[in-house]
């Protein structure tokens, strides 16, 4: 379903998990999938109303909870985002999830510093997933602490060399600070192997700048929700 997803093959997802509804008609998890991929889809509404519906076959799922974080997020409902991240992390504590995406709806508002320290529990409870850490990276970027963010995209790339978004931040901190020929490491990388994600066209758009020594038109200071 990710990889279906990822190609936004969205109707082809939804059509396998209805195939799935229809067979255990008691099991949540593929209704909360579907409400995830309409969620991708930018069918927020739908989203939501999937979710409500697997609320009837199970109450407390926690990819539930998570989910309605989520889509309230990109529904730009601040306070019910904000709401459904808490009662997540109040009733799973111990997901990494909850925490995650209570860190993404602060984030999303501004508050960098509130979101990295969930990000860190996120990461203490699922310590090699590269995520948390990419995050974290981006978060210490918003907030202009440079050296921070480079050691969280490498504890990033640590846990996968290959993770696109920590090689291109990397890539765009490196240049944005005339380090080329560290940009250049990463962004090769990205070329070689990663023709199909959505960062190769600016990783070849950065490498360009670079060539051209134009490393001064990249701005180093980004402000949240331009960027």
């Amino acid at each position: 379903i990710r990889k279906l997803v990822q190609e936004k093959k969205y109707y082809e997802a939804i059509s396998i998990l209805d195939g799935k509804s229809r067979k255990t008609p008691k099991e949540s998890t593929p209704v909360i999938l579907k409400a995830l991929v309409l969620n991708e889809k930018g069918d927020y509404q739908e989203a939501l109303d999937m979710l409500l519906e697997s609320q009837k076959i199970q109450m407390r799922h926690p990819a539930a909870h998570f989910s309605f974080c989520q889509i309230y997020r990109n529904f730009g409902v601040r306070e019910l985002s904000k709401r459904a991240c808490y009662i997540a992390v109040e009733q799973h504590p111990n997901a990494p999830e909850s925490h995650y995406e209570l860190a993404q709806t602060l984030a999303a508002y501004g508050n960098m510093p509130t979101a990295n320290a969930e990000l860190f529990i996120a990461a203490d409870l699922d310590p090699k997933n590269p995520v948390y850490f990419y995050e974290r990276g981006m978060n210490y970027y918003y907030l202009n602490q440079y050296d921070e963010s480079e050691k969280a995209f490498l504890k990033a790339l640590s846990l996968d060399e290959n993770h696109v978004d920590s090689l291109y931040q990397l890539a765009y901190l490196y240049a944005a600070r005339k380090k080329p020929d560290l940009a250049k490491l990463r962004i090769i990388k990205i070329l070689e192997t990663r023709r199909e994600d959505p960062n190769y066209n600016s990783a070849k758009l950065l490498l360009e700048f670079i060539e051209k020594g134009n490393m001064d038109k990249l701005p180093l200071k980004i402000i949240p929700h331009e960027y």
